[in-house]
């Protein structure tokens, strides 16, 4: 069934959800209403997602904000479109609506289109997988790591100019029988470093007795070998999901963790490998985000919990007999579903600091590099970079 819609989004033109470069410009609402009342009221659909949308990327939507104006930019990409990505195909077109306040991207809402019969069929999406190291998962975060490497060139961009590894890594595949995992240090690893490393962003959480850190004590250990069993659950996730990276048919042999690959009781490897760690982040091939755990035992790999308070429905419109369902943005990308780790003002700068982050949720998998996010169900990559001025615009 077709929602209704206020006076402001009945003005939306259907150019806008074709491939193209049209923009359009509608103002906030004049009522603002708490989000999941109005699902069960007679609001305007569309503008219920758009303020739900901005709402969950931390952007106030309150009286004040009355008279904003927001622009809207379809970012359908076809195959040949300077931001199409090849882990679409000619038929499935990266559909969203882009939504910026002033120059800034805040969000996106996807969508899709079907005849109008369908329209109440539902949406079509890639299933949540029952755990997050499912294989096909990690098919999927291969393919996004080797669309990246190939096609984003923001992501590939060196962000320091002083390329100096950091001091130590561990190797998780070390080519010795019988030893699991070792501390190595990155001056003897040339060769092996032509794939990089990864690196992993976690919460310490309060008790921080029982993890395992390098100390001048046990570094001679470490480097000879590293024991499973004292490890967190954090940190033996982490390791596993390095060893099932896979770029173009090569795995990433190395793993960068703080509290292992800096000396925690050195004060001047501290100050050397510790201020260095905007270099370790933005150097790295990928970042693991264990981003709702809040401590080492809360692992990346936890127990999936997909239930909501409340679910937004979609916005169905009708044009010429062709449907377009607009999907809600809380759905698929949150603050609240990126976790504990995405309120920690040093993981932010982690997470702004790195080529691509993958975020291991309760929820689900999430994508998100220099130049496009993704998830597990919503697989699509789609251009998050800043709207291009100049461009065509129908309004």
């Amino acid at each position: 069934m077709e929602s209704s819609l206020c006076s402001r989004c009945s003005t939306i033109p259907v150019k806008l959800f074709q491939p193209g470069n049209y923009t359009h410009e509608i103002s906030v609402p004049d009522s603002v209403f708490p989000v999941p009342e109005a699902t069960a009221s007679q609001d305007c659909r569309l503008c219920v997602l758009l303020v739900d949308a901005i709402e969950n990327e931390g952007h106030s939507v309150r009286e004040s904000s009355r008279g904003t104006v927001l622009k809207l930019q379809a970012l359908c990409k076809r195959k040949g479109d300077l931001e199409y990505h090849a882990i679409d195909s000619e038929s499935e077109h990266t559909k969203a609506i882009g939504v910026w306040i002033g120059g800034t991207k805040i969000c996106h809402l996807r969508f899709e289109l079907g005849s109008e019969e369908s329209a109440t069929d539902g949406y079509s999406r890639r299933e949540l997988r029952r755990t997050a190291d499912d294989p096909s998962n990690f098919e999927l975060i291969g393919t996004w790591l080797a669309v990246c490497m190939k096609q984003h060139n923001d992501c590939t961009v060196n962000l320091v100019s002083d390329l100096t590894l950091p001091a130590r890594l561990i190797d998780v595949r070390p080519e010795e029988n019988g030893v699991d995992l070792k501390l190595v240090v990155t001056a003897n690893q040339n060769q092996q470093l032509r794939h990089g490393y990864a690196v992993l962003s976690h919460c310490w959480g309060p008790n921080t007795g029982g993890m395992l850190k390098a100390t001048k004590a046990n570094l001679a250990e470490l480097q000879r070998e590293i024991k499973w069993e004292s490890l967190s659950k954090t940190f033996q996730d982490a390791i596993e999901i390095t060893r099932k990276l896979n770029i173009r048919g090569k795995g990433i042999r190395y793993l960068w963790i703080d509290s292992l690959c800096i000396l925690q009781d050195d004060l001047n490897d501290f100050e050397r490998e510790g201020t260095a760690m905007h270099k370790t982040y933005s150097m790295a091939t990928c970042t693991i985000a264990a981003s709702s755990s809040t401590s080492g035992q809360g692992g990346c790999i936890i127990p999936r919990d997909n239930t909501s308070s409340y679910q937004l429905q979609p916005c169905h419109l009708t044009s010429n007999k062709q449907s377009i369902i607009i999907h809600p943005w809380s759905h698929e990308w949150s603050n609240a579903h990126r976790g504990a780790l995405s309120t920690r003002g040093w993981c932010f700068q982690e997470r702004e600091l790195s080529r691509r982050t993958i975020h291991f949720t309760t929820h689900r998998i999430f994508w998100e590099c220099r130049t496009a996010i993704a998830s597990e169900d919503h697989p699509s990559m789609i251009n998050v970079q800043p709207l291009q001025i100049g461009r065509a615009s129908c309004r």
